[in-house]
């Protein structure tokens, strides 16, 4: 039994001193020893486009995520030993090192895409949100915006007189709202902005 004669190969040869695997990529056109491996590196950069106005590193590989429609939504993604891992953080780590515990990477310049580590910096993600908010990205609306049955001012008072010590079944008859909708305002689980 003949083994194939690529350096490292123990298959059995098929063809021309060539086990399978390596004749079937001969024959494509490929070398048979296959393609060299490209570092992390260079396939992150080939995957690039800087902006030149921002500066951003915008990614131009897969993406994933996001929201439907939604502009800048989603999130460029690399497999990595067989394990697919959101790429801003994946080259965060690479140029700064490890993500500490509990903290996410935020994008000082609000795009998604962009792996520029200058642009990438650590946070809670209640820092994120906050971020999210200040600059006006939450898409979410809140309070009388978002076809409430109670005003802001309904709401100062249900905390208010909750303090005072009504109950919530009674404020949750006063205004219309149900019980769990009171506990979770006084709780600001519910109206958390105010």
């Amino acid at each position: 039994m003949k083994v194939c004669s690529v350096d490292g190969c123990a298959g059995v040869v098929s063809a021309k001193g060539l086990c399978n695997k390596h004749y079937q990529r001969m024959v494509r056109g490929a070398p048979a020893e296959g393609n060299p491996k490209k570092s992390v590196l260079e396939r992150i950069s080939q995957k690039i486009n800087v902006d030149p106005d921002t500066g951003c590193f915008i990614w131009t590989g897969a993406v994933a995520g996001g929201n439907k429609g939604v502009e800048n939504s989603k999130y460029g993604y690399i497999r990595i030993n067989g394990k697919s891992l959101r790429v801003h953080r994946f080259y965060y780590e690479l140029i700064n090192g490890p993500i500490p515990d509990g903290m996410v990477i935020c994008h000082r310049c609000d795009n998604r895409l962009c792996i520029n580590p200058e642009h990438l910096f650590p946070g809670t993600q209640a820092d994120n949100l906050q971020d999210m908010v200040e600059k006006g990205r939450d898409s979410h609306p809140r309070g009388e915006d978002n076809n409430s049955k109670l005003t802001e001012s309904e709401v100062f008072s249900i905390r208010e007189q909750a303090e005072k010590g009504a109950s919530l079944h009674e404020l949750s008859a006063k205004y219309g709202v149900h019980v769990v909708t009171v506990r979770n305002i006084v709780k600001r689980k519910k109206w958390a902005h105010l």
